[in-house]
Parts: structure tokens; sequence; C-alpha cells
């Protein structure tokens, strides 16, 4: 499991990704996130996202928004000792690592 690592986030407000057995899921923000992916050599192409309809606080919404445009244009992954990157379409997700128990906080 990975916490996105943004500056910008509010302290309230969690992103986290998970790869597991072709699909990839997490907390957007407010709502959970899932999707199949595919990876080929250094290229990573995730298939259409599917997300559970909570509102949540403006805020939160804001985030979740930014992070569903931005995982629609990942191209690419390095997974290294200072965490993940995903990059493309002009964007980088940097994300560190966190306990599975974090999942849900």
């Amino acid at each position: 499991l990975h916490r996105l690592a943004e500056k910008a986030l509010p302290d309230s407000v969690a992103v986290t990704v998970q790869f597991q057995d072709g699909r990839i899921g997490g907390l957007a923000g407010c709502n959970r996130y899932f999707a199949s992916y595919e990876i080929k050599g250094d290229s990573l192409r995730i298939g259409p996202v599917g997300i559970t309809k909570m509102m949540c606080p403006p805020p939160r919404m804001a985030v979740e928004d930014s992070f569903l445009a931005a995982l629609k244009g990942i191209r690419a992954f390095r997974l290294g000792a200072d965490g993940l990157m995903l990059s493309g379409g002009g964007r980088v997700l940097a994300f560190t690592s966190a306990p599975l128990a974090d999942l849900d906080k």
C-alpha cells in the first residue's frame, strides 16, 4: 500500500494506491476507486476507473477530482527506495509506503 506524498494535500485527506493481481485500488480522497492495470517494462496502463459515490466536503472532493484526472493519464511507473512514482500526462504522483492497516484511514 502506498500513500500519496503531496504537500498540497489537506491534513485530513488521504490518497492511497495498492496494486494486486492485475487490479489497482485505494482511497481517492473521499471515495474508494478500482481499476485493472497492465505493466510492460516500465510502461503502465490503467483501465477504466470505477468509484464509489459518497459525497464529502469540498476540499476532499477537489483532491479526489484532481487525483482521478491525473490517474487517467498515467503511462509509466518507478518503484524505488524513495517510494512509488506514477507519471504521465504532464503529472507525477509520488507515493510513500504505508502499512496495509492504514488503508481505512
